[in-house]
């Protein structure tokens, strides 16, 4: 868990990562300036960025989650130390 629980740092600190944010932001943008460009009747070019789209936003979706998975390994790791606290201290 406490591997989880660092991941999960390590994921926050990269999102809240100012060079991170605003790469991710400008390829969003390039990719959206250039389905406004693209041709309608070219639907491979216009499929690929679309997709391109997409795999942005699950990036960014997997390190959220790897972020909350972190959140909730911390928890529970909270939860193991006082357990075993109170386990020590007959409670």
């Amino acid at each position: 868990m406490k591997d989880e629980a660092r991941l999960g740092e390590e994921a926050r600190q990269l999102l809240e990562n100012r060079v991170f944010r605003d790469a991710v932001t400008k390829v969003e943008q390039n990719i959206i300036s250039a389905m406004k460009r693209a041709a309608v009747n070219d639907e491979l070019l216009c499929n690929r960025l679309v997709i391109s789209l997409q795999l942005l936003e699950q990036v960014v979706k997997g390190i959220e989650s790897v972020v909350q998975t972190g959140k909730m390994a911390e928890i529970a790791t909270q939860r193991d130390v006082k357990s075993k606290l109170r386990a020590v201290m007959g409670r």
